[in-house]
């Protein structure tokens, strides 16, 4: 309830100020073909996604991204749908069971492909402001900032993965002064990530997985920016990717499933600086939001019925998956 009380204050937001009937002129009057190049961009983003996926478990499987992209897109699916983001469990409970692997070594991956996913999309709209024009100084100058994050976070996450006992060691006497219960959690989450760490480990593996989150992450923004022309939006193509980094953000709250609502503010804030109305921003993220949910949403239902599970079914395993990976990993004190 508290996902879908999210999901209900930010429509609220995003529709505050706008002109139904101009949402509906907008609608109507779109250049509907643009959701052709929009989908094959979005259908090519997860086959991308899926290679990603296979050199991060290339370490511990060799498997083909084919075999990867039903078990992948039953999660996308699962977050459509189901609450508390569960998607990202069902992708490891299939993924383990199709590979042989344990939950946490899938988990891992997946938290992996996250710290990737994060660091190319602040990558995209540092330079996004930096170098996009139509915004303010101060926000080019938050550009700077926001790049050299992104550059800062993936060296963290190098040393993470290249001297991970020194690492953990440290970070459990900086969590010191955190309460107990809270300190747990955060180690407990390091030391399943770095179950997946070994891809990063190799030069050959790393170039290939910033070379595909680099990628996808663009075809992303190239999907936006057909969104945008869609409803007749003129904005510069990097605006796209200050609006891709609102929607990476805005699906990461506590939503109802299928991120209504935190999607359209995402859409109607991020375009403000660009001097684009509401109603125009709402329209486009209708545009956006319905072709990428209906073609997830469709395409799991067929991988649900051809994998032979009901839906209740497949939640209640995943969910007991998910409480056996809370056991996974040793407490901090017992690490040799």
């Amino acid at each position: 309830m508290f996902g879908v009380a999210i999901s209900v204050v930010c429509l609220w937001l995003a529709l505050r100020g706008t002109n139904f009937d101009q949402i509906g002129q907008t609608l109507a009057q779109s250049q509907l073909w643009l959701g052709l190049p929009l989908l094959f961009s979005y259908m090519l983003f997860y086959w991308i996604k899926a290679i990603r996926w296979r050199m991060m478990l290339q370490p511990m499987r060799e498997t083909h991204a084919r075999e990867l992209f039903t078990p992948m897109m039953m999660g996308f699916f699962a977050n459509n749908i189901l609450p508390a983001h569960l998607g990202e469990f069902v992708r490891m409970y299939l993924g383990a069971k199709m590979l042989g692997l344990g939950n946490a070594q899938v988990l891992a991956t997946i938290i992996l492909e996250r710290i990737f996913d994060f660091l190319a999309v602040v990558l995209f709209l540092g330079i996004a402001l930096i170098l996009g024009g139509r915004v303010s100084e101060q926000l080019a100058s938050i550009g700077y900032g926001v790049a050299l994050t992104g550059l800062g976070l993936l060296s963290i996450t190098v040393i993470f993965a290249t001297y991970t006992k020194a690492f953990l060691t440290v970070m459990h006497k900086v969590t010191l002064f955190l309460p107990a219960r809270i300190q747990k959690k955060i180690l407990h989450h390091l030391e399943i990530s770095a179950m997946g760490f070994d891809s990063i480990k190799r030069a050959k593996l790393l170039a290939g997985i910033i070379a595909t989150s680099l990628l996808q992450w663009l075809l992303i923004g190239a999907c936006i920016y057909c969104g945008l022309l869609a409803v007749g939006i003129e904005a510069p193509a990097s605006a796209s990717f200050v609006v891709l980094a609102a929607t990476v953000f805005a699906v990461t709250l506590p939503a109802a499933p299928g991120f209504f609502g935190t999607m359209q503010l995402a859409f109607t804030l991020s375009l403000q600086p660009y001097g684009i109305g509401e109603s125009q921003a709402f329209a486009a993220s209708v545009v956006f939001h319905s072709i990428t949910y209906l073609s997830v949403t469709l395409l799991g239902i067929y991988l649900l019925r051809h994998l032979g599970y009901r839906l209740g079914e497949l939640r209640q395993q995943v969910e007991s998956a998910e409480v056996e990976v809370e056991a996974t990993a040793a407490p901090p004190d017992s690490r040799t």
